[in-house]
């Protein structure tokens, strides 16, 4: 039976949820943002870090022998070495399409604030007060960095470099749609969304960290569960 959930990304810091372009020759490093200029998370991008946190967990349940919960069975030696996570995000090249697809992720309200950023950027009397790069000002900052000379101890030459980020404390939603869900499925989901913690670049320097929840799925129940095997 398909089901649909709701799947909500906090971030906790700054995060770079980079773009593979630049800002002309201001920002070297960009986010995405739509045609407004309001940043969001791109469905390919969402799907790439649970997917990647659903392995994690299942080598934390390898690693700690515990069977039963979840199938460790593992079919190949690299990053798709999983059949439980295969099976739920897919394998390049495969014949049959993957169990979970997402939307993008956008910020709260967004069809009402966006169609009330189009307006006020087309109406004459705040068309020049309000543009889509100020709407993107509003919601980012902007980091300037260098490259340090070891034996100098100074700034190398032509190393700066300016990378922008979306503010902390923004909350992006977006849905999850699970073709043919069954509680494998919704377990994996639950682990994988608990264990991701950060996204994007420059997560060795504070960036990116993140809560990420599914709603309408009962994760408080799929924690407990997996707490009483491994205290038993």
């Amino acid at each position: 039976m398909s089901k649909n959930y709701g799947l909500c990304v906090r971030l906790l810091s700054r995060a770079v949820i980079a773009s593979a372009e630049g800002y002309g020759a201001l920002i070297d490093t960009d986010i995405v943002f739509d045609e407004v200029g309001l940043p969001y998370i791109p469905a390919r991008r969402i799907k790439g870090c649970l997917r990647d946190s659903a392995i994690e967990v299942l080598d934390m349940l390898f690693e700690a022998k515990i069977e039963g919960f979840l199938d460790l069975t593992i079919e190949r030696s690299d990053k798709f070495r999983y059949k439980l996570v295969n099976e739920v995000f897919g394998v390049p090249g495969m014949d049959t399409p993957s169990k979970v697809s997402l939307t993008n992720l956008h910020i709260r309200e967004y069809p009402l604030i966006k169609q009330w950023l189009e307006y006020l950027t087309e109406a004459r009397d705040s068309k020049d007060l309000i543009s889509r790069d100020s709407i993107t000002a509003f919601y980012t900052d902007t980091t300037k960095s260098t490259a340090i000379d070891k034996d100098t101890g100074t700034a190398k030459e032509t190393s700066l470099r300016t990378t922008r980020s979306v503010k902390a404390g923004l909350e992006f939603c977006g849905e999850i749609k699970m073709a043919t869900c069954t509680a494998a499925h919704e377990r994996l989901l639950c682990l994988a969304a608990a264990n991701l913690r950060s996204m994007g670049s420059m997560r060795t320097r504070g960036f990116g960290r993140v809560r990420c929840e599914i709603e309408g799925l009962d994760s408080n129940l799929i924690l407990k569960q997996l707490e009483g095997i491994c205290i038993n």
